[in-house]
């Protein structure tokens, strides 16, 4: 992401970080207010005045990534740059495109919002499909239980969420899928961490 900071003949610069880079006119995707923040990405790091960047990253994000650079489960961070009836395009690491299909999807995203992931599979056509929790059932599990205990924790102890509670709310309360919320409270009481009472789930 860069902040808008000055329009100059045939540009803007932006501030990223501690610089600044400069996108092209026919870079950007659309009228360019100062002070807002864009998702940009540094396609020239050569360059002898500034770092040379886009706001039209589909035309310079890799599709594929090279051979043995990832495995499963690895972390990675990224911006969320377009949503499709499939899910969510993802631009990580700076310079490479993945997809979070739609069933894994439990909240809403905005374009150019900060997301960390995790590999869920490098295809054998090299292009990469992500997850936000780690793939398989002890680490999902470890990783939606932690989200329990957290909104627990910033509620006082009690949640009045509970296991006949509709899909619909488990969603927007802590923005996971009711089987997983149900495997996640049934880990957490066989481990003495929670209660689980009629009308919802409390801290011990």
């Amino acid at each position: 992401m860069g902040k808008s900071k000055e329009n100059v003949k045939d540009g803007t610069i932006f501030q990223i970080r501690d610089a600044e880079a400069f996108v092209d006119l026919r870079e950007q995707r659309g009228k360019v207010i100062i002070g807002n923040s864009y998702l940009i990405m540094i396609i020239d790091k050569e360059s002898k005045k500034e770092l040379i960047a886009t706001e039209k990253i589909t035309n310079h994000l890799l599709e594929t990534v090279e051979e043995d650079l990832y495995k499963k489960n690895d972390k990675v961070s990224g911006y969320i740059y377009q949503k499709t009836q499939f899910g969510l395009k993802v631009c990580f690491d700076e310079k490479y495109s993945g997809v979070i299909y739609a069933n894994e999807i439990f909240k809403n995203y905005r374009i150019g919002e900060k997301v960390d992931l995790y590999i869920k599979e490098v295809r054998p056509d090299l292009k990469v499909t992500l997850s936000f929790q780690p793939i398989g059932f002890i680490a999902a599990m470890d990783a939606t239980q932690a989200i329990v205990m957290e909104r627990l924790k910033s509620a006082n102890g009690y949640l009045s969420v509970s296991d006949k509670s509709s899909p619909e709310l488990i969603k927007k309360v802590l923005g996971i899928s009711k089987k997983k919320y149900k495997d996640a409270i049934g880990g957490l009481y066989r481990d003495r961490k929670i209660l689980i009472k009629v009308n919802g789930i409390e801290l011990i």
